[in-house]
């Protein structure tokens, strides 16, 4: 997605999908996704959300949607990585009926910083893996998702060399890692 920062002009592009089925009304869902800055971005911002909604949203004009995102990254975490992906995500109680996820930055340019000096005041951001998941509250354990690599690159160089499950210290099982040949 594409964000100008411009005062007076701020305004941008957003994602948005219909998700497959209606959430349910009070029932808890993890909503995930990931960023990147890319690379030519001369901006950084510090909040980017998702917004769920019955209806699409959408506007005629290039300005910042009037919602109130219900998943955010932390304000004090700078997107400013053009290299990794950064993961928001949070844990949210549905009103019912949502079936369409918005991603975008939804309020104004406080907080965003500058990453190179230019003045053309763009942010370009890079989604990628987003879901909606409902929990199930039912099964006893630990409410939080395990966050499981999808690859890793053990060849020295410092880039993704080890393979680390996070949220698995109260778990205890069992991992096979295959390689691209399907041999264990």
């Amino acid at each position: 997605i594409g964000h100008n920062v411009n005062p007076g002009t701020e305004g941008g592009e957003y994602l948005q999908c219909e998700l497959t089925e209606a959430l349910e009304t009070g029932t808890e869902y993890i909503v995930e996704f990931f960023v990147s800055r890319a690379d030519s971005s001369d901006r950084a911002p510090n909040h980017i959300g998702a917004y769920l909604s019955q209806t699409p949203v959408s506007s005629t004009v290039v300005e910042l949607l009037p919602y109130t995102p219900q998943v955010t990254n932390p304000p004090q975490q700078l997107l400013t990585d053009d290299l990794n992906w950064t993961r928001i995500a949070d844990t949210i109680v549905a009103d019912g009926g949502e079936r369409y996820l918005t991603i975008g930055v939804f309020s104004n340019n406080t907080g965003w910083t500058e990453t190179d000096g230019t003045l053309v005041q763009t942010a370009v951001i890079f989604i990628d893996d987003v879901s909606v998941i409902k929990l199930d509250t039912s099964l006893p354990g630990p409410t939080e998702s395990l966050i499981v690599p999808n690859a890793f690159t053990p060849d020295g160089d410092g880039m993704n060399d080890s393979f680390r499950i996070a949220n698995m210290d109260s778990m205890s099982g069992e991992l096979r890692i295959y390689n691209r040949w399907g041999q264990l």
